[in-house]
């Protein structure tokens, strides 16, 4: 009651968002939105009102397009974690969790988005650490905001957020890792781009035999360097890199590896032009 009580008082004198349906709650006299029929918690409608603050010159209103198309539409550009198990939901094409089937609302949605970006950076404790396990522990260690209402949890010794009621699990504050590139097509990538630099390494390794004067036995060495750094550059940091995101591969391919050859080769010239005087 003295929940109910003091969220009509907050929105006596504030604007704020309905998280369902963005229509302005300014003046609502009770804890439910009269256009979606969500329920309103003050800590969520606090939080929204310090993202869009006061709007009276220009009121909220509920958008022409209907709440599943807003849904769908924001979630095909922007990733979202859902309210209630935290499971990225970008893509998804229907405004109800396929996890944990919780109805899905645009201003929940969008902010939680702007709560945790595209990188998702909720706190991760490692997989079967205590943490990960017990909510407690997690809390005891993690700062992180009750999915329901926003009420800050750390701390908290109960299962049950203290502000709306809502019973929590370790579970929906976990991410799980973004999933990473398929080992055999990394190492699949990485062997065919090595293998231009290696055999030009090798020709390279072959000139020495057939160098005319010291200036050009310094200009294989040096070249041959620069190839070799190229090969660790694909093999350790470009792998790592693959695995991780597989959107790297734009650059570590066979066709930037050869790119990379002829701008070492070009490099190599302008250093044999103006020290060795070619």
């Amino acid at each position: 009651m003295e929940d109910r009580s003091a969220l009509i008082s907050f929105l006596a004198e504030r604007d704020a968002p309905c998280p369902g349906c963005m229509k302005n709650l300014r003046g609502q006299e009770d804890d439910v939105c009269p256009s979606c029929n969500k329920r309103l918690f003050l800590g969520e409608v606090r939080a929204l009102h310090d993202v869009f603050g006061d709007a009276k010159s220009e009121p909220m209103q509920r958008p022409a397009q209907s709440h599943a198309e807003r849904v769908v539409e924001y979630l095909a550009e922007n990733n979202a974690p859902c309210p209630g198990c935290m499971r990225n939901l970008r893509g998804q094409t229907w405004p109800e969790c396929p996890a944990c089937h919780k109805k899905l609302y645009f201003g929940e949605l969008r902010s939680l988005h702007l709560a945790f970006g595209d990188s998702k950076t909720i706190p991760m404790p490692p997989p079967g650490s205590p943490e990960a396990e017990r909510l407690d522990l997690y809390l005891e260690k993690f700062e992180v905001d009750c999915p329901g209402c926003g009420y800050k949890l750390k701390g908290l010794k109960g299962e049950q957020c203290p502000e709306c009621g809502r019973s929590l699990t370790v579970a929906e504050f976990l991410v799980p890792e973004p999933k990473a590139t398929s080992r055999l097509l990394v190492n699949t990538v990485t062997t065919i781009s090595v293998i231009p630099l290696i055999l030009v390494s090798l020709m390279n390794a072959l000139s020495l035999v057939y160098a005319q004067s010291v200036s050009d036995v310094w200009m294989s060495v040096i070249y041959g360097s620069m190839v070799l750094g190229l090969v660790y550059l694909f093999v350790v940091p470009g792998r790592r890199l693959m695995k991780a995101n597989p959107a790297w591969m734009v650059f570590f391919n066979p066709v930037g590896s050869i790119i990379s050859l002829f701008m070492t080769g070009w490099v190599c010239v302008l250093i044999a032009w103006r020290f060795f005087g070619y």
